[in-house]
């Protein structure tokens, strides 16, 4: 009995130790990512997933603590969960405008990680472009393609 409690303690904390090492990471981060679970990345952005948790399709992120606390979060959702999305951001749920926001494609320097991901394959294609802070320091730009039955939402984060 002796011996089993002296090699559950010296293999016990090593077994422990290999299994929290080899733990796959998200299968939602993109390659190249930091290994931080997706709570984690929002809660330092101060976002909040986005709301009909159920319906929300393709997920994915990214996420770079060493270069400037950069993110990246992609997803697809219906209208109406995208706009409550938005309202983290200042907008208005009911008030965002589709139509009059600024659109245009996606070529601008802060999406530059994006296109690594596949992001934004089409650069005819014109995207609803809004901009948002969650706090003093966090800043945002999210990209909507309207264009089907649901919304696509690419959103590209950085803490200055």
């Amino acid at each position: 009995m002796r011996r089993f409690w002296l090699v559950a303690i010296t293999v016990g904390p090593v077994v422990f130790l290999l299994a929290a090492l080899l733990k796959p990471a998200d299968p939602r981060l993109y390659e190249g990512s930091t290994d931080r679970p997706l709570g984690y990345v929002l809660e330092w952005f101060r976002l909040k997933s986005p709301p009909c948790e159920a319906e929300v399709e393709g997920l994915r992120y990214y996420f770079d603590d060493a270069w400037m606390d950069t993110m990246y979060l992609r997803f697809e959702a219906p209208e109406r969960c995208v706009r409550e999305f938005l309202v983290q951001f200042g907008r208005s749920g009911e008030g965002f405008d589709w139509e009059r926001k600024r659109r245009e494609p996606l070529t601008g320097s802060s999406w530059w990680k994006a296109r690594e991901f596949g992001w934004l394959a089409d650069p005819a294609k014109e995207y609803v472009l809004a901009g948002g802070d969650t706090s003093r320091r966090t800043h945002f730009e999210v990209a909507l393609d309207p264009g089907g039955p649901r919304v696509l939402v690419y959103l590209h984060g950085y803490r200055a």
